[in-house]
């Protein structure tokens, strides 16, 4: 499930709605062209009301590498912050078993 497709600048992603509580949850940010700095929080809840911070930030250092073990939870976002450069920055949510 993308939340955030070749952005460029700072934003929030929209409430993505899994359908169900979902475990096993993984999240996977990567970079096309020249991104020189930024900082994607993403969010998880229960309810689409009340969220919490899902992992830690993901930033331009650590793109490119998947961040597992997230709480569970039906409802994700991402907010993307700090961003400078040129190119384009996609977060991505994947989930294992429910």
């Amino acid at each position: 499930m993308t939340l955030l497709s070749a952005v460029s600048a700072n934003t929030t992603s929209a409430v993505a709605d899994a359908g169900d509580v979902k475990d096993e949850v993984s999240i996977f940010v990567e970079t096309a062209g020249v991104v020189s700095a930024f900082s994607i929080q993403f969010s998880a809840s229960l309810d689409g009301v009340n969220f919490f911070p899902a992992g830690s930030a993901v930033t331009a250092v650590t793109a490119g590498t998947a961040v597992t073990g997230l709480p569970l939870a039906r409802y994700f976002k991402a907010a993307l912050t700090g961003y400078t450069g040129t190119g384009t920055v996609t977060a991505e949510i994947a989930f294992g078993k429910t």
